[in-house]
């Protein structure tokens, strides 16, 4: 029995150089005999008999025979045609196995551009508000931008690589990229529901041509064409919302959100930014906050410790000079408080054009208003003395509503109703955090994990090899030269006795005798959260983020330089430990090692950093992770030793690619 496997070309693959290296594996039993080799490529012999034909034996040609495997390597001295199917055809004579047949096929580089990419495919249905986009690239001649003709259903929108003005003013454009351009065409007010048809011609700079057309159509289950509002919405497959960061000083969010984009010119948007406790209420009420286009997040404070909160963003988008936000209270010069409701003090009849409320105060200087839940007006000016909102002439029954008679005691808001419909959520809590230095009262003692850092501004002085002390420690250690002891003399040209420096620096003399020089990773807590984070379960993908390395901040570790050494590493006593492999009954070779390890008291280190270890040829042996660290207390509550439980790390691990020094 014989199969193909590995072809590459692979089988139906496009855009291969013409002088692309064909190559596959051939399936046997046992070791195939290549004199019942045949094969044909572009109805052309290429081997007969095992022997490669004048016209494919090129310096990479070859057959490699092993058993139960032969692979193929064929070269062709001249290129192939561009455009062109390749059929491979590949026969095997063996009379006491039998005859083998196998074919496939690729495509070489067409001659003339190609459609690289569009987001309007035959038969799609576009089911929401969309600009229309093509991507088109020549690799071998590259694509004349004045050559690029588009239509939609027989409108000329680009002639000659010149867009018409009424579509280019509303932000439709010719974009280079890699080996060719791309098009966008954004209509002037928007695409409507039906059936339409994209043509296109692009040509390289041979003249060589692509003509096509695509059908597709479009169904929007909800559209709306307000007087006052048109409909806006964001870059991006993702709506709204883009993530939400505890700032860490126990009161303080950042919420951020993707960008506005708005539909058409004469437009401006805005971001409304909503927040609740209850996950299901978030846009049930009135906006929190509005934001300018301008405006990439917001710093919210005023929010409770420890408390949970859930957060969107939609879209509003309203002709230019409609709603003027000075006048409303503000976090930033881009991002203002949402005023409350209020009510209407005094009866307003169909025919008036002055609303009298009994409050303006955070309202904006012009914008809209919904009045008793059933009449939108616009209003121009508010009179801030007198508590009441100046209407022009056509300022009443806007938005499909009717002019009406609205009493005392009414409610009023600002009308924002004609936003967009998404509903990303997300949460976080507002803590704590280490590293936020503003509200840390005590010693930098932080909520998540003890932060003994501290202990790193202690500062010791090395052993001096001088003066009227032993000066070789080894001897005494090693029982070649008892000196006898003594207590105080010269230390470092001065006199007494710090027992604390003392005893430190006879440890780190030990530990450059008996210890390994370490390389210490410590883990990040605070900064930027990586992309990888779901927002949802607030968690990051543990592991698999070459980015955050599962730590969920961007960057993941920092490496200590200890500069008390010339090669900057952390001397490490690593202990005997027992090392041994498990075999479950339902699981593979499991390695176990959980190495114990003594250092200094300085740096500190923390649950969860990593320690890099050597061998004794300076070769890297493993990644070990702190499983946990204790103290010595020593004289006046000072830090004595380090003792760490470390757990090796898998060389698969994703950790093992960071770039230490």
């Amino acid at each position: 029995m014989y199969s193909i496997t590995g072809q590459d070309p692979s089988d139906g693959s496009s855009l291969n150089p013409t002088d692309t290296l064909i190559l596959f594996s051939i399936v046997t039993e046992g070791f195939l005999d290549s004199s019942n080799l045949y094969v044909d490529i572009n109805s052309e012999s290429a081997i007969s008999k095992g022997n490669f034909a004048d016209r494919y034996d090129g310096l990479q040609s070859e057959i490699i025979i092993d058993e139960n495997l032969t692979t193929i390597t064929i070269q062709r001295k001249t290129s192939f045609e561009l455009g062109k199917n390749i059929p491979v055809y590949v026969r095997i004579i063996d009379n006491e196995n039998g005859t083998f047949n196998g074919s496939y096929s690729f495509n070489t580089i067409p001659k003339e551009p190609i459609l690289l990419f569009s987001n309007m495919t035959e038969g799609r249905v576009v089911t929401s508000a969309e600009v229309v986009f093509f991507e088109f690239i020549d690799l071998i001649d590259g694509v004349d931008p004045n050559s690029i003709i588009f239509k939609l259903n027989g409108k000329e929108i680009i002639k000659n690589g010149v867009i018409d003005s009424e579509f280019l003013n509303a932000g439709s454009k010719i974009s280079p990229i890699t080996n060719g351009y791309s098009i966008t065409v954004d209509h002037p007010e928007f695409f409507r529901n039906g059936l339409y048809q994209a043509f296109y011609q692009v040509s390289d700079t041979l003249n060589n041509n692509l003509i096509g057309k695509v059908n597709y159509s479009i169904d929007l289950k909800k559209v709306i064409y307000p007087d006052y509002f048109p409909e806006s919405n964001f870059v991006g497959f993702y709506k709204g919302l883009d993530t939400v960061q505890n700032y860490g000083d126990g009161t303080t969010l950042i919420v951020t959100w993707r960008k506005l984009i708005s539909r058409i010119k004469k437009s401006e948007v805005f971001a409304l930014i909503y927040h609740n406790k209850d996950r299901l209420k978030v846009f049930d009420g009135l906006p929190s906050y509005i934001a300018t286009k301008s405006a990439a997040n917001a710093i919210l404070t005023g929010f409770e410790t420890g408390d949970s909160i859930y957060f969107g963003v939609r879209s509003l988008e309203a002709f230019k000079g409609v709603l003027n936000l000075t006048g409303m209270n503000k976090i930033n010069d881009e991002v203002f408080i949402f005023p409350s409701k209020i009510e209407i003090s005094s009866t307003v009849l169909p025919s008036d054009l002055i609303i009298n409320v009994n409050d303006t105060s955070g309202y904006p200087d012009a914008g809209l208003l919904l009045l008793g839940s059933s009449e939108v007006v616009k209003y121009e000016s508010v009179d801030r003395n007198n508590n009441r909102f100046l209407i022009p002439a056509n300022g009443r029954g806007l938005n499909n509503t009717s002019r009406g008679v609205h009493v005392s005691g009414d409610n009023v808001e600002l009308f924002y109703k004609c936003q967009d419909s998404n509903y990303n959520v997300s949460v976080t809590t507002v803590t704590h955090v280490d590293g936020y230095q503003t509200d840390r009262k005590i010693n930098n003692v932080g909520l998540v994990v003890t932060d003994f850092t501290d202990n790193d501004k202690k500062f010791f002085q090395g052993f001096d090899f001088c003066g009227y002390h032993q000066a070789r420690p080894d001897l005494t250690l090693t029982g070649q030269d008892d000196c006898g002891t003594y207590l105080g003399g010269e230390f470092n040209k001065t006199r007494g006795f710090n027992i604390y420096d003392r005893m430190l620096n006879r440890e780190e003399v030990l530990l450059d005798q008996v210890g390994e020089p370490s390389i210490l990773l410590k883990r990040i807590w605070n900064g930027t959260t990586c992309e990888c984070v779901d927002m949802r379960s607030v968690h990051p993908k543990i592991r698999s983020c070459d980015k955050c390395f599962g730590t969920g901040y961007v960057g993941g570790y920092q490496q200590y330089q200890n500069l008390r050494r010339n090669d900057k590493r952390v001397m490490m006593r690593f202990k005997e430990s027992p090392e041994d492999l498990n075999l479950g009954s339902h699981q593979h070779l499991n390695q176990t090692f959980e190495p114990s390890c003594w250092t200094l008291p300085q740096p500190a280190i923390r649950d969860r950093d990593i320690i890099i270890r050597f061998d004794y040829t300076n070769d890297l042996e493993f990644f070990y992770e702190v499983l946990d660290a204790s103290r010595e207390k020593l004289v006046y509550k000072h830090f004595g030793r380090q003792n760490l439980r470390l757990k090796r790390m898998d060389k698969t691990d994703i950790i093992y690619t960071f770039k230490y020094q």
